[in-house]
């Protein structure tokens, strides 16, 4: 995924790791259950712990069949830096994991985020298919969230 924003990069870092921000987010785009978990920083690096759910009646039929009940996603996203971090994603009762990169770097006046995330999904025959579910449904609440963020940047200017 790429998303642009027309900010410098320090202020697409700190909105994107800010607390507020972050909970103004999931409260709107979360779904239900959705909560910061946690906000832990050291001396090298910031954890962030999010949750957000997905009921079960909005998942594709092919999905549904492995997952009879809502989804918890729990997001990890762990910042070396204001440029760069990692992102490592767990459902909670269905197969497979999401990993990937989170970068941020200036781009013309402005910035680019660039995400990288790759799914794996170990089940026969079915694996592929439920791959590139998860992969579509990342990039579609992706969207939502640049539209988000964006909006809340200019509610809240820095």
């Amino acid at each position: 995924m790429r998303h642009a924003y027309d900010v410098p990069p320090e202020r697409v870092h700190a909105v994107l790791t800010d607390p507020g921000y972050l909970r103004d987010k999931l409260a709107t785009v979360g779904g239900p259950g959705a909560e910061l978990v946690s906000h832990t920083a050291n001396s090298s690096s910031l954890t962030i712990v999010q949750r957000q759910g997905v009921p079960a009646d909005s998942l594709p039929s092919a999905i549904r069949s492995f997952v009879p009940s809502d989804l918890a996603i729990e997001r990890t996203e762990v910042w070396s830096g204001p440029t760069d971090g990692t992102i490592d994603v767990t459902i909670t009762a269905a197969p497979g994991s999401v990993s990937g990169t989170i970068h941020v770097a200036p781009e013309g006046n402005g910035s680019l985020v660039v995400i990288r995330l790759d799914a794996s999904v170990p089940v026969p025959l079915l694996g592929g298919r439920i791959e590139r579910t998860i992969t579509d449904n990342i990039e579609r609440l992706g969207d939502v969230e640049h539209a988000f963020t964006r909006e809340w940047m200019r509610d809240h200017p820095g």
